[in-house]
């Protein structure tokens, strides 16, 4: 369970084209953020304040692979 925010952290060695898309249970993307050619260290906080407490799908695209996850917002 998370309160207020989480960590996503990942490294790509080579460019590859990067979306991370956080939606609700309904499938309502509640924010997403088109990284374009990305590589490197990724390290970051996203904060959820402004969202409902539940439970989110965090989906990171990497060209065509797709990585998910539940985040729980309590």
């Amino acid at each position: 369970p998370h309160t207020g925010s989480f960590n996503l952290s990942f490294e790509l060695l080579t460019g590859h084209d990067v979306v991370i898309i956080l939606r609700d249970m309904a499938g309502k993307v509640v924010r997403q953020e088109d990284m374009g050619k990305f590589v490197g260290q990724f390290n970051r906080s996203f904060n959820m304040d402004d969202l409902s407490r539940g439970v989110y799908l965090l989906e990171v695209q990497v060209d065509e692979d797709r990585f998910n996850t539940k985040v729980v917002y309590h």
